[in-house]
């Protein structure tokens, strides 16, 4: 079986209704509530072939050619500075078809009909990144000028991910509200996050108008069912505080609070971010302690709890590679049979990705193996990310991506620790761009999976689903893989 990288769209996802039918009785194009335009797509062309057509005067139009294009097409417009255009095509042409048929095009990192609108009441959420664009001038860590001749500053939006999940236009369909300490649902859908643990003083995990982030004060967290392990058990005398770093940016990637304003502790450096699935709330689970290790029985002793306390969507972004693990295929089937939608992290190798072997929880099955993608929905493959028949779906991880006169460290922006952890202690280094307090940029597997879960919740949410249903976790795993868009295949 070939691996398939499927984008997750939120937005698409919320379209489906709570279950559909067989797999090929649906477009990989949901059904916009606008309608489609007739005789026009839109084409978002890859990096190298902006590269290209800034050198051959895009504003004459003649020279901008996309051979998949079918004969009698044309060039309307360029939209923006980020290398979308606009086309038409022939009358009678379907404009899903023939977005379908140039995703293996070298040139078009996407295609996708040219949608009507509908006026949304959602207004654009206020917090601080929200918006925000990295510059060579606002962060040079993230975006290195090369050039000598005057050429324009490259740039990139710092929330990205939240772009190409099309979270926004999931929002509006659901849950349609930036929900505040007094009007979260009591209710929401819970994702166990399990890894090292968060900061539990983190603002951006309150609501407005909350105190605290235990959702008894406004919060998103669960904390009375949060709990650290060791040695394949709850660890009585343990706490879920994060020494490293990394359960922090992975939970703000999924339940950070929408629409809760400058949520930095740090007023002269304002950031903060919502998370996807900002409808949820978390059950963290710390299995790594301050050495940065933990063991499969402590993972696998999270996902046993979190399915007997109540947890709808497990997200994991940690695994082990040593060979098959006969404990996590047990807590996955536990989980499954229970009706939890387990979401894990794939593979991956700093120096290279491609088929690196199955990493497990991500390899078991009845599990949701979560690969990366870079911007402009492009394998991040090259650089890091694994491949394999056990991949399941893509989701934004982060990438670094080259121009003639630019570098841009395109990774995936999220909540980081207050206080000094093992990540921003690794220094320039080993971890670069170096990871900061309270904000930081961390790509990988890790980054897209809680993505994954995040969007998932917004699907529980928007049908008032929960595990107790009955196979809710098969509707979300095949609305996921089936409302994502169909990248490539290798």
């Amino acid at each position: 079986m070939s691996f398939r990288s499927l984008l997750v769209f939120a937005a698409a996802l919320l379209c489906l209704p709570a279950f559909a039918g067989p797999l090929s009785k649906r477009p990989i194009f949901a059904p916009q509530k606008g309608g489609i335009v007739p005789g026009q797509i839109k084409v978002k062309l890859t990096l190298q072939a902006q590269i290209e057509v800034a050198r051959t005067a895009i504003r004459n139009r003649v020279d901008l050619r996309i051979d998949s294009l079918p004969a009698g097409s044309q060039l309307i417009n360029t939209i923006g500075s980020t290398g979308w255009t606009l086309w038409s095509i022939p009358a009678g042409a379907d404009p899903r078809a023939v977005s379908k048929s140039l995703m293996g095009d070298p040139a078009v990192a996407y295609a996708e009909p040219v949608y009507r609108l509908i006026l949304l009441d959602l207004a654009q959420p206020n917090d601080y990144d929200w918006g925000q664009i990295e510059t060579d001038q606002t962060n040079p860590e993230v975006v290195l000028d090369f050039s000598v001749d005057g050429d324009p500053t490259a740039q990139f939006p710092r929330l990205w991910h939240l772009d190409d999940d099309l979270a926004y236009a999931a929002w509006n369909q659901y849950p349609g509200t930036y929900y505040t300490a007094a009007t979260k649902p009591a209710n929401a859908p819970m994702v166990a996050i399990i890894d090292s643990g968060i900061d539990t003083g983190h603002p951006d995990f309150m609501n407005a108008g909350g105190f605290t982030t235990d959702v008894s004060g406004g919060g998103q967290l669960k904390l009375s069912l949060s709990k650290q392990f060791k040695n394949g058990a709850v660890f009585a005398a343990g706490n879920v505080n994060d020494e490293n770093g990394h359960g922090t940016h992975v939970a703000g990637l999924c339940l950070a609070s929408a629409n809760n304003g400058m949520t930095s502790p740090d007023a002269a450096n304002p950031h903060g971010v919502p998370g996807l699935g900002y409808n949820a709330q978390g059950m963290i689970l710390k299995v790594f302690g301050g050495s940065s290790t933990g063991t499969d029985a402590d993972a696998a002793a999270a996902m046993f709890y979190a399915v007997d306390n109540g947890a709808d969507i497990l997200s994991l972004s940690i695994g082990e590679r040593e060979g098959f693990s006969q404990i996590f295929q047990d807590a996955t089937t536990y989980a499954w049979q229970k009706g939890c939608l387990v979401v894990a992290a794939a593979n991956e190798n700093g120096s290279g990705g491609g088929s690196i072997g199955p990493i497990y929880p991500a390899a078991c099955s009845g599990a949701l193996a979560v690969t990366a993608n870079g911007p402009d929905y492009t394998s991040a493959q090259a650089t890091y990310a694994g491949t394999g028949p056990y991949v399941d779906i893509a989701a934004p991880g982060g990438d670094v991506l080259f121009t003639d006169t630019h570098e841009l460290i395109q990774f995936v922006w999220s909540t980081a620790m207050q206080t000094s952890g093992e990540l921003n202690q690794l220094g320039p280094d080993v971890l670069y761009p170096p990871y900061h307090l309270n904000y930081a940029y961390l790509a990988g597997t890790s980054m897209a999976c809680p993505q994954v879960a995040g969007a998932a919740s917004l699907y529980y949410g928007k049908f008032n689903l929960r595990r107790t249903q009955g196979h809710v976790n098969i509707r979300a795993y095949r609305a996921l893989e089936r409302t994502a868009a169909r990248v490539y295949n290798v």
